[in-house]
Formats: C-alpha cells, structure tokens, sequence
C-alpha cells in the first residue's frame, strides 16, 4: 500500500466532491481539457500508485476570440458539429468563481 494513502482521511474523497458539487460543478468522467468541460470535475483511480485523482476543469470567461470579435469566444465557426476548442490557443481563458 502506498504511504501516501495514509496521510489522508477516508472521507477525502466524498468530502472534496460534495464540496465541488455545492459549488455548482458537476462530474464528468469523459471531462478533458476543453471548453465544454469548464465547471465539471472527474475522479480517476491510478493503479499504479493506487491513489484516487480528482482532476477539476474550472468555469472559464472567454475574453476576445481568435477573430478578434472579443465575445463568445466561438470564433464565428463551427456551430453544434465543430470540434471542440482546446483551451491552449491563442484565445485568453479566465478562471471565474
């Protein structure tokens, strides 16, 4: 067993996702990092070093979009069929509440 697991309470896990969930974030397993993640969280289990993560994807404000037209943040392609956008573009995401 990993020493690490014993530095933590047994309720950790069930204590931070009903906080996150008091918060209004929702769980996601298949959350990654884009846009349509913001304000979801998931747990995964490492078996390697069997510990339990919690990855949470804040709720994100778009200021200006890659076109310049500093709203939506869409872009002004795509619609419901388009691939989501990756965070990592030349747009700038702000981490809100």
């Amino acid at each position: 067993m990993n020493a690490a697991v014993n530095r933590y309470p047994a309720s950790l896990q069930k204590d931070l996702t009903a906080a996150l969930t008091a918060h209004g974030y929702t769980e996601d397993k298949g959350a990654a990092i884009v846009l349509e993640s913001a304000g979801t969280y998931k747990r995964q289990h490492n078996t390697d070093t069997d510990l339990i993560q919690i990855h949470v994807f804040p709720r994100v404000e778009i200021i200006g979009g890659a076109d310049g037209d500093g709203g939506d943040g869409d872009g002004g392609e795509g619609g419901a069929d388009a691939a989501p956008q990756a965070l990592h573009d030349e747009r700038v995401a702000v981490v809100v509440g």
